[in-house]
């Protein structure tokens, strides 16, 4: 009952700002992180996302607040013997602005960027038992581009790909801990 209720207050939010002149997009993002080699084996993670981006449909461009969260863990060594395991994780908030070019058939491409805030953790559990963790921020600039088609009135599908770079130090070692993000997306229009 509350989701239906949330649902369609929804719809009719955006129904109405789409009457009073405003458009945006919300998307969700599915694909693959590829970092600097600074992280080793974690270098390529899968990653997820929401994409969304706001404004006045006479704007040159829209107001971009994407986030994207990558991850993944070597378990190979856990699997055998149990007595070690390593985590990485990071996340992305990125603020920014995306222009986008209209051509025929529903079709858009985008340019797009900002600034990025970055969060990077990773997390080792030892043969004794124990777990070390660190985590730390950075900030940075991203930059991107995409292509999204409107099959019907408020639906998108896409394909993105965009660069991201932001320092952070774990275990007193510096890495690069944005990168190369690509992967599709699917969402909705007002």
């Amino acid at each position: 009952m509350k989701k239906g209720v949330v649902l369609i207050a929804g719809m009719l939010a955006s129904g109405m700002l789409h009457a009073n002149g405003w458009t945006g997009n919300v998307n969700i993002f599915t694909g693959n992180k590829s970092m600097d080699s600074d992280w080793g084996e974690f270098d390529s993670q899968g990653e997820v996302g929401i994409m969304s981006d706001f404004g006045q449909t006479n704007w040159p461009a829209l107001i971009v607040v994407d986030t994207y969260i990558s991850g993944k863990d070597d378990n190979k060594d856990a699997k055998e013997n149990d007595d070690y395991r390593v985590d990485a994780v990071t996340t992305e908030f990125m603020i920014g602005l995306r222009r986008y070019f209209d051509y025929r058939y529903g079709i858009s491409s985008y340019l797009g960027g900002g600034l990025t805030i970055g969060y990077a953790h990773q997390e080792v559990k030892q043969a004794d038992g124990t777990y070390k963790k660190e985590d730390d921020r950075g900030y940075g600039p991203w930059v991107g581009t995409g292509i999204k088609w409107r099959p019907w009135k408020h639906f998108n599908l896409g394909f993105d790909v965009r660069y991201s770079h932001f320092e952070a130090e774990l275990f007193e070692k510096d890495l690069s801990s944005g990168g190369v993000h690509a992967g599709v997306n699917a969402g909705f229009h007002w």
